[in-house]
């Protein structure tokens, strides 16, 4: 009895070997296979952190060229609230952004006798950039109720239903002619 029971001791101490050394070849793969996705996601964060860095200049530069363009622009949005001007757009409505962005429609600052022709040109631009043009003259009223003679362009951001526009005042030049 004593040699059968040595007998099952040392099969399950083999058993346990053959087992022990599954799990080990197991945890050898297993780690192998962290390791490369560990790799794989070190890879991943590089690119993701060099693409955020990338967009994060490419915001600045566009940013800086919308700021000091020289004319007056606004970011429309498809319900034609402006969600960002300039300082020259501030500057030709008497406006502060935060008076603006978010809270003031573009026909807000419109002239009443130009107003339909401006959402015609908007509304057509949208059903077709091709259709109408694009830039013409209109009057703009600033906060004092003043009116502007501004020479204007809208432009669609590709991929969205927004728009820049861009207002050149001709106020002066107009006096002058």
């Amino acid at each position: 009895g004593f040699n059968e029971m040595l007998d099952n001791i040392e099969n399950r101490d083999i058993q346990l070997a053959h087992y022990r050394q599954g799990l080990e070849e197991l945890v050898e793969q297993r780690t192998k296979e962290l390791i490369s996705s560990n790799e794989q996601l070190q890879k991943e964060l590089l690119e993701r952190t060099r693409i955020e860095e990338a967009l994060q200049e490419s915001e600045y530069r566009y940013r800086t060229i919308f700021e000091t363009s020289g004319n007056s622009n606004a970011i429309v949005e498809e319900d034609l609230t402006i969600s960002m001007v300039n300082m020259a757009f501030e500057k030709l409505s008497g406006f502060s952004r935060n008076e603006i962005e978010h809270k003031k429609l573009l026909f807000e600052f419109v002239d009443k006798d130009d107003m339909a022709r401006m959402q015609f040109n908007l509304q057509a631009l949208r059903d077709n950039p091709q259709s109408v043009h694009n830039e013409y003259e209109c009057r703009l009223v600033n906060s004092r109720g003043e009116l502007r003679d501004v020479y204007a362009s809208l432009s669609f951001i590709p991929g969205t239903r927004r728009c820049v526009v861009s207002f050149i005042d001709v106020t002066d030049l107009r006096k002058l002619q």
